[in-house]
């Protein structure tokens, strides 16, 4: 099992913020799923009764995304692959979806040892994938 994580920390007239780990392994299909602990972070970081607020699955379904942007935008094809998403790390004032998207997308790449393909980027009004208007 190969493991990747990025993290998105930039200012650009606002503060941007994620931080996504994922795993990945050899799989018969193509597949992306999200650990049940994917916010398990947060009683470390605010106390044992914290959990993810009522954007949790915004941030869940982000992260699917930019996993499934990576293994659609690769330079090298590969085999099939199952990717597990194993944190999402946010800040209620500075992280959008978008962000975990594209902490999601580059961690793929970085674990699947690949440079990737139209790259997400980050502007003042935010994450934007070429893929998306």
């Amino acid at each position: 099992m190969m493991t990747g994580r990025f993290r998105v920390h930039e200012q650009k007239g606002r503060s941007f913020h994620a931080d996504v780990t994922v795993s990945v392994a050899p799989a018969d299909a193509p597949m992306v799923d999200v650990s049940p602990g994917v916010f398990d972070w947060m009683k470390q970081a605010y106390g044992p009764d914290a959990k993810a607020g009522t954007d949790a699955d915004e941030y869940r379904e982000a992260a699917v995304y930019g996993v499934n942007f990576a293994i659609n935008h690769v330079e090298q094809p590969r085999d099939s692959i199952r990717v597990t998403v194993l944190e999402i790390g946010f800040h209620p004032c500075h992280s959008d979806p978008k962000c975990a998207a594209l902490a999601a997308c580059r961690a793929t790449w970085i674990a699947i040892g690949d440079v990737g393909l139209n790259h997400p980027w980050l502007e003042s009004d935010g994450v934007h994938f070429a893929d998306v208007q």
